[in-house]
């Protein structure tokens, strides 16, 4: 809740959610720097740190959203696009299919590879191998869990 125009805060909000990025820390210095000062506030803990990691985070937010401004227009891409990722999210631990990806958006497989690596700057196989990963990542350093589980 940093902005006090409830119009303008939907729209920003809409523009950050309207695509995923996947960033390079060398070509986004700026992202990458508000990154890691709101990690170096949160470690050390000083005085009014939440506070002063609040306003960077909503400089970040900002600058998202304006990365994002072409994007919030492609409406129906958008939409077909993040119901994959929403799909892919729900079930990467089972044989996806990119022709099945295809069809529930009611397009071709090779229009669907074309539009999902335009919008996403990798392939849907690319994605889902790293949706996978990062899953396995995450319970590796979340749970007790043996690596071969």
């Amino acid at each position: 809740k940093f902005l006090d125009n409830p119009v303008k805060a939907e729209k920003m909000i809409q523009r950050i959610y309207s695509k995923p990025l996947f960033l390079k820390e060398a070509d986004n210095t700026s992202v990458a720097a508000k990154i890691l000062k709101i990690m170096d506030i949160m470690r050390n803990g000083e005085e009014f740190y939440l506070e002063e990691a609040k306003g960077i985070l909503a400089s970040l937010l900002a600058e998202i959203a304006r990365m994002n401004r072409n994007e919030a227009e492609k409406g129906k891409i958008t939409n077909m696009i993040s119901r994959s990722l929403d799909y892919i999210s729900d079930h990467y631990m089972e044989d996806i299919k990119i022709e099945n990806l295809a069809k529930s958006c009611h397009i071709s497989e090779t229009h669907f590879r074309r539009l999902f690596t335009s919008y996403m700057k990798v392939s849907p196989l690319e994605y889902i191998n790293t949706v996978r990963i990062q899953t396995a990542c995450d319970l590796l350093q979340k749970t007790d869990a043996p690596v071969a589980d």
